[in-house]
This record gives C-alpha cells, structure tokens and sequence, in this order.
C-alpha cells in the first residue's frame, strides 16, 4: 500500500516536472519570437531615426555655394578646387557621422540585448523556482507519507499490545475458569459421595 502512495507521489512529480519543461520550451520559443521582432522593430527603428546620409554641416554648404558662386562668375578652376575641398568635407563628415551612427547602433542593439538577455535569465529563474518548489512539495508530501505510516505502525503496535494483554488476560481468566470448574466439580463429587 505504502508502495502504491510513494509511486503515486513519484509519478504526480515528474508529470509536474514535464509540465514545467513544457511551459519551459514555449515560453522560451515565444520570447525568441518576440526578441526576433524586437530586433527587426529596432532595425526598422534605426533607419528612420538615423539615415545612412548625415545633414550638410555649415562648412559644407559655405563651400557649395563659393563654388555655386564661382561657377557664376566663369571661375571654373576655382570652382573645381572648392568642388573638390566641399567633396573632401563630405567624406570627413561622412566618416564621423557613420562613426557615431555605428556607435549608437552599437550602443541601442546591446542595450536591446542586454534587457532580453535579462529576460531569458528570469525566465529561466522563474522555471528553476518552479522546480524547486515541486521538489519542496514531494518531499512535503513524502515525509506526510513517512508519518503516516510510522503512525499507522505504532497504532498497529499498540493494537497488537492490547491484544496480546488480552489475549493473556483471556488465557489467565480461562485457566482460573478451568481451575474454578475443576475445583468445582470435585466439590460435586465430594457431596455426591457423601
């Protein structure tokens, strides 16, 4: 019987092991989903916010037009000196914004992932809190098993005490019964006799 309740007990803590695993497994799969969206939202994001192109600095339109200007005036070697100086300030200013553009990219994605790698880790907090609450509730459920039956066993004991003091008690009673019977019964023969 004892066996019967310990397999139960077993059987009712591996389903709730598997339940936890399986709760696991989708949970994970959804954060995934949603972390990959997270990510192509972000990308998107990034886009809008910050184009691959950064506005002309204040030194690069002074540039554009003394070269607009020179075109003007039929100054075509200067103004192909000035196209040439405004082209180089472009570059520069290209070089530096896609510098500080990657730098925030960097920045934003690690953050992102940072937070959803956070995520990942409280779930998995969360689900080994579950398990070691399943763990704490069969051996609640256990030693309640244990008691059970140690109880039972001193019961059964002291059922068997008193009967056995009955029994004994019985037996002295029956003897004093067939001492009492014989007694008499030789009281009868005697006064039969006489």
């Amino acid at each position: 019987m004892m066996q019967n309740e310990l397999n139960g007990i077993n059987s009712k803590f591996h389903r709730k092991l598997k339940e936890i695993d399986k709760y696991y497994l989708k949970q994970s799969k959804e954060i995934k989903r949603k972390h990959k969206a997270e990510l192509n939202s972000f990308k998107a994001q990034l886009e809008l916010s910050m184009p691959l192109t950064p506005k002309p600095s204040a030194e690069l339109l002074v540039s554009i037009m003394r070269q607009q200007m020179l075109a003007k005036q039929r100054k075509y070697v200067e103004a192909h000196k000035e196209q040439q100086w405004a082209r180089r300030i472009q570059e520069r200013d290209q070089e530096i914004w896609n510098r500080r553009r990657g730098d925030k990219i960097v920045a934003h994605k690690a953050l992102l992932m940072e937070r959803q790698r956070k995520e990942g880790s409280c779930l998995e907090e969360k689900v080994q809190r579950m398990k070691g609450e399943a763990i704490q509730e069969k051996e609640l459920m256990m030693s309640r098993l244990i008691f059970k039956y140690c109880s039972m066993k001193k019961e059964t004991k002291a059922k068997n005490m008193k009967t056995e003091e009955l029994l004994s008690t019985t037996k002295e009673r029956s003897r004093s019964f067939k001492s009492l019977n014989n007694s008499f019964r030789s009281l009868m023969i005697k006064t039969k006799i006489t």
